[in-house]
């Protein structure tokens, strides 16, 4: 045994009928279930996880890059809930791993400020003039995003110490 997610009693679920529906040549098969919980969840009536005190090992502090010229080696659009974003894959020169930077340092109303590269389009379907995306691919003058490869842009680091390109 020795398993630290073990638990000594649950309840069991009974299969209380079963039916099949041929749907375009495909049977999909529907057990319904009865538990007596909402959902079919099983409650666990002891868990060893639940005596679980705090530990003493310190973690690992993240390795922090210096900011420098990066070579973007690959663009790509990554989706996330608010929408999706451009990812660079890129080569930096302190690290063997390529690492990847969707983020952008650059003046806004006389000030610095830090943004996404969120893939947002116009009406006419373009990249939104005056976006973060927009400033960067200006800055690099890429007409598109598959012109960003092989470019070499700055980079700092943002206010939680991450790299992110750098566009004023």
């Amino acid at each position: 045994m020795g398993n630290s997610n073990s638990f000594t009693k649950a309840k069991v679920f009974e299969v209380t009928s079963f039916f099949i529906f041929p749907i375009l040549d495909i049977t999909i098969i529907i057990e319904t279930l009865r538990s007596g919980l909402k959902g079919g969840i099983i409650q666990m009536e002891e868990q060893t996880e639940l005596n679980k005190g705090i530990g003493t090992i310190t973690p690992e502090k993240k390795e922090v890059l210096k900011p420098t010229k990066v070579k973007i080696v690959k663009v790509s659009l990554r989706d996330t809930k608010k929408g999706k974003i451009v990812n660079c894959e890129s080569k930096h020169p302190d690290k063997e791993e390529n690492i990847n930077i969707s983020s952008l340092a650059y003046l806004r109303d006389k000030q610095i400020t830090n943004g996404g590269l969120w893939f947002t389009l116009d009406k006419e379907g373009n990249i939104q003039q005056g976006s973060a995306l927009a400033i960067f691919m200006e800055k690099l003058q890429a007409k598109t995003l598959n012109e960003l490869v092989d470019k070499e842009p700055d980079t700092e680091l943002d206010d939680k110490n991450w790299l992110c390109f750098k566009s004023y």
